[in-house]
């Protein structure tokens, strides 16, 4: 009798477990296609711009780089994920090999001053995985432990195809002209070291857009303070500071900024910021740009306190918003961008791991065309919860009664 009943709720609860596929090219309601020259392959980026924005999740979740209807690897680079690379290739000096102990190189940069990072090693050998010290000098006598726990390897495997290499090794950033490579020779096994190119990876600034937007300023005797209510025009935008235009000079003034997505319901995103302006002949200086936690919501309001002082003419506002991009490896073929699904969740590549070995900053940078309806698109049916509203509730109440009658059932058989 219980293996019937709990056949009986699997079969009524089956519908639960049914998963969708990540990507379905009808779930998607709009595109764009990447526009790129047709024979570039290799890593291109595109900035997600405000009409995408607009219509995409909040989080970017729904954002798919579509080919041929399939997905392809990508990934979003957030403000300050991109890094700007500059490259060396030092002189390989003193390859030295002592068995069991390591393999060292000394590396001349030729010129002292030169700020690196990174280094990616070029060894002609497979199947090894070794710890990696580096040091500094500028005598090649003195040498200075930079850093001692980083690692190279290489798993190859021929009969399987598979291959899997990292030879680069980070450490912090470091003036010197010589620095000595010592990679760890535990089985007694030489590593045959060609060249190494040297890089500084310095972390890229925040990559923004400031634009004006409409507003409207009132002022409330009562607390002696201006508010100014700005329309973005859209949600979806990540927006991160404001800069106004004052029609007068020589004020200090506190500021308290709100984000609402219906103009009723206020959340506090900075308080106590001050914006100030002074223009005497002894001091000019100015500073009317005011930052706060990034907000997606259409609405600002910023409060700007005068006490008994007159209000702040306020002539004009640019809103600036953090840009993010895009970034895929190009084949062959058109690439195109959908989003519009509130229900998709955002994906997981490979692409996300080994993006940071890759020279995003020197990707391709590809336009966008006009937005696109997506003919594929098909209507999500309405939940039968939605167009029944009482059913859930219905179909409990009637697995209760189901199960009272089944247990009924069971000790009346066993009396």
């Amino acid at each position: 009798m219980l293996e019937k009943l709990m056949c009986l709720l699997f079969l009524l609860f089956l519908p639960v477990f049914v998963c969708l596929a990540a990507f379905e090219i009808g779930d998607w309601k709009y595109k764009k296609e990447i526009l790129i020259d047709a024979g570039y392959k290799g890593l291109v980026k595109f900035e997600l711009d405000r009409q995408i924005c607009a219509k995409a999740n909040v989080d970017f979740s729904d954002i798919r780089v579509v080919q041929n209807e399939e997905e392809a690897p990508f990934e979003v680079l957030t403000p300050k994920s991109g890094l700007i690379s500059e490259k060396y290739e030092p002189e390989v000096l003193n390859k030295v090999y002592v068995p069991y102990k390591h393999n060292s190189v000394i590396l001349d940069f030729s010129k002292q001053g030169v700020v690196v990072n990174n280094f990616d090693i070029e060894i002609d050998s497979s199947n090894f995985q070794r710890n990696v010290r580096i040091y500094g000098a500028n005598d090649m006598q003195n040498w200075k432990l930079i850093k001692e726990d980083e690692y190279v390897y290489d798993y190859t495997d021929l009969r399987g195809k598979f291959k899997s290499r990292d030879t680069q090794v980070f450490f912090p950033s470091s003036v010197f002209q010589y620095f000595k490579l010592e990679i760890d020779d535990p089985l007694g096994e030489s590593l045959n070291i060609g060249k190494v190119t040297a890089k500084n990876l310095v972390e890229q600034e925040n990559k923004s857009e400031a634009f004006e937007v409409e507003f409207s300023q009132s002022e409330n005797r009562d607390f002696g303070r201006s508010e100014i209510l700005i329309d973005l025009g859209q949600d979806g935008l990540e927006i991160f500071s404001l800069i106004f235009s004052a029609e007068t000079d020589n004020f200090n003034r506190e500021v308290n900024v709100y984000s609402s997505d219906n103009k009723q319901d206020w959340k506090l995103l900075s308080s106590n910021g001050y914006i100030f302006s002074y223009n005497t002949s002894e001091f000019k200086a100015e500073d009317l740009e005011l930052e706060f936690s990034p907000s997606s919501k259409r609405y600002l309001k910023v409060e700007i306190n005068n006490y008994d002082d007159q209000p702040l003419g306020i002539s004009k506002v640019l809103a600036v918003r953090n840009i993010y991009e895009v970034v895929f490896r190009k084949e062959q073929g058109p690439f195109w961008v959908y989003y519009g699904n509130s229900e998709a969740e955002s994906p997981i590549y490979d692409f996300e791991k080994y993006l940071k070995y890759l020279d995003s900053e020197g990707a391709k940078v590809a336009k966008l065309s006009k937005e696109m309806d997506n003919d594929d698109y098909i209507e999500p049916e309405k939940p039968l919860t939605e167009e029944i509203p009482h059913l859930l509730s219905g179909l409990l109440i009637f697995v209760i009664l189901l199960l009272l009658l089944l247990i009924y059932g069971f000790f009346r058989d066993r009396d």
